[in-house]
């Protein structure tokens, strides 16, 4: 905040109070032209004119005071400052030793800029006080006595606020002189006289300036809050929404956002398309993982203040800590706040990550597409191993720094060394945006890494960043962000104690809206009952103290789960991982017991070896199974049927049968004359109609054993095949004695 911002925040002050004034005499006069029954009510009481007239008086003495008031105020102000500005103008003179002058001499200076400042800062607010309580009076007087003096009034306060604007104009020029006198000293360039002197002393009095814009910013916020709910009730509600709307409306730090019933913003002006969001979701979280908007979801008609991290639009967008102001109000939440430049981010590559693509989009919110991509085309925008990558509607790269020859690339094509189609799911970014992980080389180092990129869809556009990471900070931030993930679904569940809140927060939860990355949550009840698999919902209603808590290692994690405390515990086990085709990797999850539930979310690293899998070939067979049941849930029937007729499908004794309601195959990589056939039909060498009792398949799923040619040998070996029904198809796999 720069330091004649002070200035605006005095006049910011009086401005609202001059509104608040104007409004109370405009309902009066308004209210008398328009009523033809208060014009008759008028007429009538002509005869008690004289009684009206001593309370006009009264009003009017009281105005009188307040006047009498403020010239002793201002006359004290300049008495003030001109001693200030002779002190300083002291220090500014170079006389005498002043290059050995130490900063202990010029206390009695800096605690004399210090006093004035906090003089005039007083003044004000003591103005501003007997101020309000002259139009208090006023609107007390109107009230009791319909508009019979309204002209009365509106002259008495007219010419009550003219000496007020008067006076207000004096204090400000009072404390720009006192400012002035400050620059001159930080400026000082002569002939270097105080170089030994100023540094020290300038440091002491910068420090107490931002004390007092510090001291000043929750009450300008409040009184910013406070005006835009008395313009709410005077003008109601569309036409106020439609103002602050607008960017008329911002002041300095100061705009005002407005959450409607539902928590969804409905007011926002420096970032329009913030409308309409729900702020409990992620756009209520910062990125320092802090869960703001259920904290604005618990204010009353008192209000309260909550801080956190959040993009400054008056400072190029940049991190800073935010104080906001939030108040309930007719159904509505108004809040406003003011910044203050403390945030560093460099010690958390994640939530650093996250800012630098939230920079990013707001940049493009701010000045447009052309001056984004620009921006990001140019290496000025790097920020050591931090660079955005933006890609448009038809997936091809139009920004990307540190690598001008991908520029209308396809960003599908672009895949890793270990073939992981990074580039596919960077086009698989949604609104709530996801975390990816992959080799990639780092500039810094010249070697190739484990990077984290994040990777968020905005307007059509996708902008995406990331950051490489050691094995233990992999670890580390993961461990943080999981454990903050299932912190702020709590959060969101308990926010109110009521059933339908805590419903609803469990049905956000059952929505692929939810997931972030690697990130979803999974809540059971103390029986182990799921309530909540947004990946995977036909696991909704199935225990996970059982075969579906079992991995395909044989370790039962649903037992270990079950036994969560309010403590909370991790839990390490292989499953499959649904933001990366839904392969098998290592999942580490943090599970906590809350209100009779146990919540939980996990993220994975990929250090599982197929082969090692396979060494339980019971296991790994029901795993191949409930991976495609995974992939036809998430992809469809169609993509499903492809992928499971492909060549490449089929790994050695390994493959997935898939067959449709009318018992016809459509999915046989092993055998694909069968697709279109009858599985009924089929029949061992021993003469058993092993076909039939696949058709039986049901939704609890079950153990077939029969003879069937191994594809690795080319010979008749017992089969043993594990068949469930899902969604109305049957899935199989197995393994050959």
């Amino acid at each position: 905040m720069e330091r004649n911002t002070v200035v605006g925040w005095l006049l910011g002050g009086a401005g609202i109070l001059i509104a608040i004034v104007a409004l109370a005499i405009a309902i009066s006069a308004s209210g008398g032209d328009s009523d033809g029954a208060a014009n008759a009510e008028v007429s009538a009481m002509t005869a008690n004119m004289a009684a009206q007239d001593a309370n006009i008086q009264t009003l009017t003495d009281q105005v009188s005071s307040l006047q009498d008031e403020l010239a002793a105020a201002q006359a004290d102000a300049n008495s003030g400052m001109a001693e200030l500005q002779a002190a300083m103008g002291e220090m500014g003179s170079g006389e005498g030793s002043a290059q050995n002058m130490d900063v202990a001499d010029h206390s009695a200076d800096i605690k004399a800029l210090e006093d004035a400042l906090n003089e005039v800062r007083g003044m004000a607010s003591d103005t501003a006080d007997d101020l309000m309580k002259g139009a208090d009076a006023a609107s007390a007087l109107i009230e009791a006595h319909v508009d019979e003096h309204a002209d009365g009034v509106e002259a008495v306060v007219g010419k009550a606020l003219a000496e007020y604007e008067t006076r207000q104009t004096a204090l400000e020029a009072a404390l720009a002189d006192a400012l002035s006198a400050l620059d001159d000293i930080m400026n000082e360039d002569g002939d270097g006289a105080h170089d030994d002197m100023d540094a020290d002393a300038v440091a002491m009095l910068q420090e107490r300036l931002d004390w007092l814009e510090t001291a000043a910013a929750p009450a300008f916020t409040q009184a910013y809050v406070a005006q835009a709910i008395r313009r709410f009730d005077a003008d109601g509600m569309q036409p106020t929404f439609d103002y602050y709307n607008t960017m008329d409306s911002v002041s300095g730090d100061l705009y005002l956002f407005v959450l409607d019933s539902d928590y969804e913003i409905a007011v926002h002006p420096t970032v329009p398309l913030n409308i309409g969001m729900d702020i409990r979701g992620p756009g209520g979280t910062d990125i320092t993982g802090y869960n703001f908007g259920a904290e604005f979801v618990g204010v009353d008609e008192s209000g309260k203040w909550v801080d956190y991290v959040y993009l400054n639009p008056t400072d190029d967008f940049t991190y800073e800590r935010k104080h906001s102001w939030i108040v309930r109000h007719q159904g509505f939440i108004f809040g406003s706040g003011w910044y203050e430049r403390d945030v560093s981010l460099d010690k958390d590559p994640q939530a650093f990550t996250r800012a630098f693509v939230e920079q990013a989009r707001a940049r493009y919110d701010a000045y447009g597409r052309a001056a984004a991509v620009e921006y990001y085309n140019d290496t000025d925008s790097i920020d050591g191993q931090w660079y955005v990558y933006i890609v448009d509607e038809d997936d091809a790269l139009i920004a990307t720094a540190p690598h001008p020859d991908l520029l209308g690339d396809d960003i599908k094509t672009v895949v890793d060394d270990d073939g992981y189609e990074l580039g596919v799911e960077i086009a698989k970014a949604t609104e709530q945006g996801h975390w990816i992980n992959y080799l990639w080389p780092n500039p810094a180092s010249g070697e190739k890494e484990r990077k984290r990129a994040w990777v968020i869809r905005h307007d059509g556009l996708i902008f995406g960043s990331g950051y490489y990471e050691s094995s233990a900070e992999t670890a580390a931030s993961n461990a943080a962000a999981t454990q903050a993930y299932v912190e702020e679904a709590i959060a969101r569940y308990s926010v109110y104690p009521d059933a339908e809140i805590q419903q609803a927060a469990l049905d956000y939860y059952n929505s692929l809206d939810s997931v972030d990355g690697d990130l979803y949550l999974f809540v059971f009840d103390e029986s182990g009952e799921f309530l909540v698999h947004p990946t995977v919902p036909s696991n909704i209603g199935k225990n996970i103290d059982g075969p579906l808590g079992t991995d395909v290692t044989g370790y039962n994690f649903g037992a270990d789960m079950v036994t969560a405390d309010e403590n909370g515990k991790w839990v390490d086990y292989v499953y499959l991982n649904p933001a990366d085709g839904f392969a098998y990797e290592r999942k580490h999850s943090w599970v906590i017991k809350y209100g009779g539930l146990i919540f939980g979310s996990g993220w994975y690293e990929r250090d599982v070896q197929p082969d090692t899998l396979k060494d339980n070939p019971r296991a790994y067979a029901r795993a191949l199974v409930e991976q495609a049941t995974a992939r036809y849930d998430a992809n469809g029937r169609a993509s499903i049927a492809e992928q499971y007729n492909r060549p490449e499908s089929v790994d050695g004794q390994w493959y997935v049968f898939i067959v449709d309601e009318n018992d016809e195959f459509i999915a046989h990589a092993a055998t694909p004359e069968r697709v279109g056939t009858d599985v009924k039909a089929l029949t061992d060498a021993n003469g058993y109609a092993h076909g039939q009792a696949i058709a039986e398949a049901t939704e609890a799923g079950g153990w077939l054993q029969y003879t069937r040619i191994n594809p690795a040998t080319g010979m008749d070996q017992p089969k043993h095949s594990w068949v469930i029904r899902h969604d109305g198809l049957i899935f199989g796999s197995g393994y050959y004695e």
